[in-house]
C-alpha cells in the first residue's frame, strides 16, 4: 500500500491525543516502523531536521512538508554499507539532495 497511508496509521496508532502529531520517541518509533534499519541516532537527526516549528514535535504534515518518506528512500539507497550508520558527509549530500537550498549551516 501507500506510503503515505502507511505513515497516516502510525501516527494514528501511535497519537494518543489525537493531534496527530508525535514527539521525539514517538517519532522515533514511527521512523522505525517504516525504515527497519534506521538507527537511534539517525531517527533522532530525522526528527530533529522535520521538526519546522521547533515545538518538540512533529506533525503528521510536518512529515510530509519535508519529505521524509523521500529522505527515508534515499537514506536506504545512500545505506551502502548496510550498517544502518551513514556518515555526516552522507547525511549533509542526503539533506542537500531532498533540500538543494540547505547549506553547511542549515545542517548540524
Amino acid at each position: 500500500g501507500s506510503k503515505v497511508l502507511k505513515t497516516k496509521r502510525l501516527f494514528d496508532e501511535f497519537d494518543q491525543n489525537g493531534k496527530r502529531a508525535a514527539d521525539r520517541e514517538t517519532m522515533v518509533k514511527i521512523l522505525k516502523h517504516l525504515s527497519a534499519g534506521i538507527s537511534d541516532e539517525d531517527a533522532l537527526a530525522v526528527y530533529l531536521y522535520a521538526d519546522l516549528d521547533n515545538n518538540g514535535e512533529v506533525s503528521f504534515d510536518e512529515f510530509l512538508e519535508n519529505n521524509l518518506l523521500t529522505l527515508l528512500q534515499i537514506f536506504e539507497d545512500f545505506d551502502r554499507t548496510r550498517t544502518s550508520s551513514i556518515s555526516e558527509a552522507d547525511m549533509r549530500a542526503l539533506f542537500r539532495k531532498v533540500d538543494p537550498a540547505l547549506d553547511d549551516n542549515d545542517i548540524r
